[in-house]
């Protein structure tokens, strides 16, 4: 247990020694806007009083 501050620190050590020479662009060219999240379909209740879900559909049950 007594090593465990050391070799975390040697680890921090030899995680800044390897990456401290990458180069972060600050603007990323060809950049993908990011578009809205698609709505999940809404569901309703029928006047029967079942949920109208794309499963209970005649068309998809067939």
């Amino acid at each position: 247990m007594r090593l465990v501050a050391p070799v975390g620190g040697l680890i921090a050590l030899a995680g800044y020694v390897l990456f401290r020479k990458y180069d972060v662009p600050d603007e990323v060219r060809l950049r993908v806007v990011p578009e809205p999240a698609l709505l999940a379909p809404t569901f309703a209740v029928r006047e029967d009083g079942a949920r109208n879900s794309p499963s209970s559909t005649p068309a998809a049950n067939s």
